[in-house]
């Protein structure tokens, strides 16, 4: 039980015999002079006793909060996050191709330019040289390859359910990047076949080298694109990229449809038949095999 002392009631006697107000306090108006004594009232107050079980302390309020966010999820989630840094040595090596085809042989890169936007220079391509056998062919049709196999595998990747089974990331890239190899192999040889076959070797020649630079300026055109997609995870970059290459695909069908129209030996129906066995049917199956897994998200 509490107690409280009366004296906090009553008033104070002084020395001097008068009764002092208890108002009149240490809280209230400080200490009361009285001739030369300073007197101090009773600041007695009830007892604070307080009970043995309870806890006096203000509870301490740590620092350390719960987060507030809501769990979507009770089971752990996958981790889909991708390891690109292969992506980056391919394109690092690629870079490297560039730089040592535009110190070395800056003109002929100059003219490889000009023939795929204008056909008159393409003469002038090949009587300057075989770039078959230059040393600039290679670099820029290893910059073709990976630049187009690139894009195949980040179609695949972000547009379609298609997997190989054990074979992820690095490994199917470089399955689509031997298959385009072997595809591009096999495209020469049924052409140096079918000018054999018609005795004309003079229009196979133009067909590999206008099918020829314009591979290259695929490769060189479409690095950049594929770069920022891969850096940005954009698709409205990949999808550019796509339309882009389709772009440049339609502009060598046509130049090479018309490619030595003053020869007759080769027909408008052998070309057409050409295309469409060699150019359009590729493109074809590979676009019904992504559009029967595709999922778009």
């Amino acid at each position: 039980m509490l107690q409280q002392d009366s004296i906090e009631n009553t008033g104070l006697q002084g020395l001097d015999g008068q009764t002092q107000n208890p108002s009149n306090n240490i809280y209230n108006n400080g200490p009361m002079n009285h001739g030369n004594l300073f007197e101090y009232p009773d600041t007695i107050k009830p007892d604070t006793i307080l009970p043995a079980n309870t806890n006096a302390r203000q509870p301490f309020k740590s620092v350390f909060q719960s987060h507030s966010l809501k769990t979507n999820e009770k089971e752990p989630l996958e981790n889909h996050s991708q390891n690109i840094d292969w992506i980056s040595i391919h394109f690092i090596i690629i870079l490297g191709f560039l730089a040592w085809s535009r110190i070395n042989y800056h003109k002929r890169l100059n003219q490889i330019f000009k023939s795929f936007f204008a056909p008159r220079y393409l003469n002038q391509l090949a009587r300057e040289g075989n770039i078959f056998r230059e040393r600039i062919a290679i670099p820029l049709l290893v910059v073709y390859l990976v630049s187009v196999s690139m894009l195949l595998y980040l179609l695949i990747r972000d547009f379609s359910d298609f997997h190989l089974e054990g074979y992820a990331n690095f490994k199917l890239f470089s399955i689509i990047l031997f298959i385009v190899l072997v595809l591009w192999f096999i495209k020469n040889i049924i052409v140096h076949f079918i000018g054999i076959t018609f005795k004309n070797g003079l229009l196979t020649s133009d067909f590999m080298l206008t099918n020829f630079v314009f591979n290259l300026m695929t490769g060189l055109l479409l690095f950049p694109v594929i770069a920022i997609s891969v850096y940005t995870s954009s698709k409205e970059v990949l999808i550019f990229a796509l339309l882009l290459w389709l772009l440049i695909f339609v502009y060598k069908i046509t130049r090479e449809f018309f490619t030595g129209l003053s020869l007759i030996k080769f027909s408008l129906f052998n070309r057409f038949l050409y295309i469409c066995t060699l150019e359009i049917l590729p493109i074809l199956i590979f676009i019904k095999l992504v559009m029967s897994n595709l999922s778009f998200v």
